[in-house]
Parts: structure tokens; sequence; C-alpha cells
């Protein structure tokens, strides 16, 4: 019984870590729909946003990311951005609508990449930066840019577990 109730708190521990608010830099992205948007002042400024890092040809993590960023549509609050952004140079936004399409995305759901110096930059204010890009982390992350908290999240958790920390940030609950 012991040992369970060590998984079950290493667990949840794991699930969830506040984070500082990172300084996002005000990059130039292109959408999914080839539409150009500073990333902090058109998506993230004053949102309540869900921020992972992918890329389309990744055989590895980025399917159950972009499954769980699926599924999270629907269980969150319509008032939560979902923002992917790709990690690959080569990734397109024809690449990343193709990618998006397979696993159901939405309006609230938004694929963006970058030039490489500038998706570097928001790496390293995440601090995920790695220069093999193939070997990143299944971070997600969720922040409230009006009250400055965000929490780092394993991008892997079942989408609910997900949705119970997105809603807990959403409304302003500081419980894990």
């Amino acid at each position: 019984m012991r040992k369970l109730l060590r998984i079950a708190a290493i667990t949840i521990f794991a699930l969830s870590v506040q984070a500082a608010a990172p300084k996002i830099p005000d990059v130039m992205v292109t959408d999914q729909d080839g539409k150009r948007f500073h990333l902090y002042s058109d998506m993230v400024r004053g949102h309540i946003v869900v921020v992972n890092f992918v890329f389309t040809n990744c055989t590895t993590i980025c399917g159950t990311m972009g499954a769980n960023f699926g599924r999270l549509q629907q269980l969150v609050g319509n008032d939560v951005r979902l923002i992917s952004i790709s990690i690959d140079p080569l990734d397109n936004a024809a690449r990343l609508k193709a990618w998006s399409q397979r696993w159901g995305r939405g309006p609230r759901w938004t694929l963006v990449t970058g030039a490489q110096r500038d998706i570097d930059a928001v790496r390293k204010a995440f601090g995920v930066y790695s220069a093999d890009f193939v070997n990143h982390s299944a971070i997600t992350f969720i922040g409230n840019d009006t009250t400055g908290e965000w929490t780092r999240v394993d991008g892997l958790a079942p989408a609910a577990k997900i949705a119970q920390r997105v809603n807990a940030v959403a409304s302003g609950e500081n419980a894990r």
C-alpha cells in the first residue's frame, strides 16, 4: 500500500510543476494557414495558453502530444488557446495543417513555425532548447498571461489530466 501511495505521489508531482513565467520573445511566426503573427503580442498576451513543441516528421512523442491537443479542445474552456510550435526548420504551413488535421485541429488550436533563430529563442525562453531538435522533451506549458501563473506538465499524460491543470490555471486555482 505504501508503495502505491509513493508511486501516486511521484506521478502527481511529475505531472505538474509550477514554472516561472517565461519571457516569450515577440517573434514573427506563420500559422498552419500561412498567416503571420507576432507570437507574444498576437497569440499569448492577455490569454490562457497551452503551449507545446512538436515537429511533423517526429516518429516518437509528437503524435501523442498532437492527439492530446486534439482532445484538449473539448476538455478546456473556450477562453483557452492551444499553441503548437514546430521546432523543425523544414516544417511549413502546409505540413503543419496536414499534421494537425490528423488530430482534429479546431479553431482554438494554432500551429506555428518561424525562422530557426526565432524558434530557438522561444525554446530558450521556455527552457527547452537543445541543439538537436529531434531529441526534444514532451513538456507542455500552461500559462495565464494575465496572472503570470505558469505550469509545466508532462505532455504525454492523459489529456483529461492535462485538462484538469489547464482548468485550474484558467480558474485561478493554485492547487496541485
